[in-house]
């Protein structure tokens, strides 16, 4: 199984400290644009995600939207969950899908 990229692989790559790479891609604080490029690219190369299930123990916010269905294989479940997630990433909330 692939290992998931951390931000501590993006920050390697790309040759700074864990907590600019941190300022990068969370863009926050104050970073040069030398090193946002750097951050970037080394996130690009690496297909860098963020853990939102780190990001949600560090910030107390989950950022996450449950949606309990009973039938995803239905037309119009499908359809729901999958506008539901279309606007709940434009966000950047995620989606838990449960089945019961």
């Amino acid at each position: 199984m692939k290992q998931r990229k951390t931000l501590k692989d993006a920050a390697r790559e790309a040759g700074i400290s864990v907590g600019m790479a941190s300022r990068v891609l969370g863009n926050y604080g104050y970073f040069s644009e030398e090193s946002k490029a750097k951050v970037l690219k080394a996130a690009e190369k690496l297909s860098y995600k963020p853990d939102v299930i780190a990001r949600g123990l560090k910030t107390r916010q989950t950022k996450a939207i449950g949606v309990v269905v009973s039938d995803v294989l239905t037309f119009f479940f499908t359809t729901l969950v999958r506008g539901i997630e279309d606007v709940a990433s434009q966000s950047s909330y995620s989606v838990i899908l449960k089945l019961i």
